[in-house]
């Protein structure tokens, strides 16, 4: 029985690192949810001043962003093993934009790409360039 101690010991230690892999990547996921608004809007270099200050909503697996009177709805998954840290959204159509997130307390940033599977590396908006479109968000108060 002593000698099975050392194994056991061993056994609960790879039992709890195994399970806190799932937290990690659980734990943006929870931080996201909620009511944000939008700060920066940037499509290709250019700002988006009409969709500064409107709210975009995380709950689930889904993101609602509200422009006055329209809602765009898409599905989201979370990578943060990734550096940086990936997102992959999913419009209406079942087409997915690869992209990069940051979540700094209640600031959030999310860049992607305009179509195509070209992943963006920056957090920043260019014309024809992976970076095409950029959102900072705050969380609603």
């Amino acid at each position: 029985m002593k000698d099975n101690v050392p194994c056991s010991v061993a056994l609960l230690v790879l039992a709890a690192v195994g399970a806190a892999a799932p937290a990690l990547k659980e734990a943006d996921g929870e931080q996201v949810k909620g009511t944000w608004v939008v700060v920066v809007s940037e499509k290709g270099g250019e700002k988006q001043k009409g969709q500064v200050g409107e709210r975009a909503v995380i709950d689930g697996d889904h993101i609602t962003l509200h422009w006055g009177e329209k809602r765009a709805h898409m599905r989201y998954r979370l990578d943060p093993g990734k550096r940086p840290k990936r997102i992959d959204l999913e419009n209406e159509q079942r087409e997915t934009a690869p992209g990069i997130y940051e979540l700094d307390g209640d600031t959030l940033r999310i860049c992607h790409p305009k179509g195509g599977a070209v992943r963006s590396d920056k957090f920043e908006s260019r014309k024809d360039s992976p970076n095409y479109y950029l959102l900072i968000l705050r969380r609603a108060k």
